[in-house]
Parts: structure tokens; C-alpha cells; sequence
């Protein structure tokens, strides 16, 4: 018994296959990044659908250059990861209680 009848080239895995694989795919331009994602999203962001809404709102409508800029910052290049490879969190801004009172400028003394 051996490999005689089997053609071992088609199991095997292609350059483009690998690269694929490893660096993700080159195009974003038809993958919504929240398919991109497993996104996660904080306690506090679930509860304001306003902002969530928003914001896919406008993820999505992204051109595909700033996509890619966005994937930079995110994961450090610029190639979309395989669908549901990475984990995209999102945490609602964090906004400090100020008082006003303090933020008033000193006047300038003239002795």
C-alpha cells in the first residue's frame, strides 16, 4: 500500500493560501470590520445604544483608505486579520466630572 493513486498536490496548502493565512487577506474593501472582529464591547458601551449605534454608523461608511489606516493603529498593519481571528475591544470614552470654578485664569498683578 502506498501514495501511488493520491495526487498529494492538491492537499497541499498554496503560497497564496499561507500567506493568506498568516498576514490576512490584502482587499478590505467589502468586509464590514465588525465582521473582521470578534468585537467586545464594555458594560457601559452596551448600555447607550445611541453612541454604538453611531459608531458603526460610521465605521461603516468608511472609505477603504482610512479602514487601513484604522486596521494600522489597531493591529499594526494595514491587512485585514481572517474574519473572527482577533478581538476587537471597545470601551466607552471616559469622560472626568470637571468644575469649572478652578479652570478661571489668574489675573496678572501689577505692583
Amino acid at each position: 500500500m502506498g501514495l501511488d493513486g493520491l495526487d498529494i498536490a492538491t492537499w497541499l496548502i498554496t503560497p497564496a493560501d499561507l500567506q493568506e493565512a498568516v498576514c490576512g487577506t490584502s482587499s478590505i474593501l467589502d468586509t464590514p470590520l465588525r465582521k473582521l472582529f470578534r468585537v467586545v464591547s464594555d458594560d457601559e458601551l452596551l448600555g447607550c445604544q445611541p453612541l454604538q449605534d453611531a459608531l458603526w454608523k460610521v465605521l461603516d461608511r468608511m472609505e477603504s483608505t482610512k479602514k487601513a489606516q484604522l486596521l494600522m493603529f489597531v493591529t499594526g498593519t494595514e491587512r485585514p486579520p481572517l474574519p473572527g481571528t482577533e478581538v476587537l475591544r471597545i470601551e466607552m470614552p471616559f469622560f472626568a466630572p470637571v468644575s469649572y470654578t478652578h479652570l478661571t485664569l489668574p489675573t496678572k498683578r501689577i505692583v
